[in-house]
């Protein structure tokens, strides 16, 4: 008969587990390595770009957002019924939406100190690309 040596088994066992936690060790020590160091790149930190968005959410995307959807729920009612929901919907992205991207894209052009005419041309290519991206994300 032969002798199975319960110790030899499991050293070859731990010594399989240990290579799979050294490669997962690995990849998770690489991962958090490259989460440091893109926390460490505080340098490139845009102030004036947080300032800006601030400014703009504070100014513009709440206030317009808050106007617009009580006027839509002040037109359709509070009513949570499929039919209404689907119009609101409809009507938040085709008549609500354009309109603040035009303002959110000419105002950060205002705050950035670009030129007329670069700002309506970032209007001109911007906002088709967000409106589609945000049809698709925020319906």
């Amino acid at each position: 008969k032969r002798k199975i040596n319960v110790l030899d088994d499991n050293d070859n066992k731990s010594s399989s587990l240990r290579k799979q936690n050294s490669r997962i060790d690995d990849h998770n020590f690489t991962k958090i390595k490259d989460d440091v160091q893109s926390a460490s790149d505080v340098k490139n930190y845009d102030a004036k770009r947080t300032l800006r968005w601030t400014i703009a959410g504070l100014m513009l995307h709440g206030p317009y957002f808050f106007y617009t959807f009580s006027r839509l729920d002040r037109y359709f009612g509070m009513s949570t019924t499929m039919r209404n929901v689907l119009k609101k919907t409809v009507l938040a992205q085709v008549l609500v939406f354009p309109p603040y991207l035009v303002a959110l894209f000419g105002i950060m052009g205002i705050m950035e100190g670009n030129a007329m005419n670069d700002i309506i041309e970032k209007i001109e290519t911007k906002v088709p690309e967000a409106f589609a991206g945000g049809s698709i994300f925020w319906p």
